[in-house]
């Protein structure tokens, strides 16, 4: 991964996506992310920005603070 994501993990049957941020040492989790927006995702260049534009206004999100 390179810019602010440090990782990410897709459970494709609860199609749960979960991010893991380098900048502010947390982590997110997106509800109902069908397959194809995982592989969409997987497939772009800027994948904050995707996650902000594209993924973050459609989908409900969980917001974790790392201990």
């Amino acid at each position: 991964m390179t810019g602010s994501i440090r990782a990410m993990r897709y459970d494709e049957v609860g199609q749960v996506l979960t991010v893991d941020f380098r900048d502010w040492a947390g982590t997110t989790r997106y509800f109902e992310v069908p397959p194809a927006e995982w592989a969409a995702l997987s497939a772009v260049f800027q994948k904050a920005a995707y996650l902000q534009q594209v993924l973050h206004p459609r989908h409900r999100s969980e917001h974790l603070q790392a201990a």
